[in-house]
């Protein structure tokens, strides 16, 4: 069992981190835009972690991501991430034990975080579908390759600091 301090070190490390993406998201690639999307890298933040730290950590932090997503970002629809990142969140801790967290791992839940973000989006807007998956498959492959990088992060830090950690994925 972590002590209190090492807990509070490792989730502020990973707080820190997604502050950091956060602030390359609303920097840089809000700016950038390939086939008529940019990149959205909040989904990523907020579920890439909760393939190393199990469904309650990572969930709480999906919920913390999301509220800060839902304040910063305008949407039609209130509270989206709020809701959908936790979710997304507990699905990928939950797929995470088979497959072992790494790229691939990240990559099924980003998949899982746009397709959730999308259905939900889709179902309360009533868009048109053509023109709607068109969009949401060119948004998430825009975004998939930033996994990379945002995985290698997340696993510095938990690699940091689960150093003496028998039950460690990595």
């Amino acid at each position: 069992m972590p002590s209190r301090g090492e807990t509070i070190r490792k989730w502020l490390l990973y707080g820190l981190s997604a502050l950091l993406l956060a602030i390359v998201q609303l920097a840089l690639l809000q700016r950038i835009r390939l086939f008529g999307v940019i990149p959205f890298v909040w989904p990523l933040l907020a579920l890439i972690p909760a393939s190393y730290e199990g469904p309650l950590g990572g969930g709480i932090f999906a919920l913390a991501c999301g509220v800060v997503c839902d304040l910063l970002l305008p949407s039609p629809i209130p509270c989206l991430y709020t809701l959908v990142f936790p979710l997304a969140a507990i699905l990928t801790a939950f797929l995470a034990v088979p497959l072992r967290s790494g790229i691939s791992c990240s990559l099924l839940s980003a998949v899982l975080g746009f397709a959730l973000i999308d259905l939900v989006r889709f179902l309360t807007l009533r868009a048109y579908p053509e023109v709607f998956l068109s969009v949401a498959v060119r948004e998430l492959l825009i975004t998939l390759p930033l996994c990379i990088p945002v995985t290698l992060l997340y696993a510095a830090i938990y690699r940091r600091t689960h150093e003496n950690d028998s039950r460690r994925p990595i």
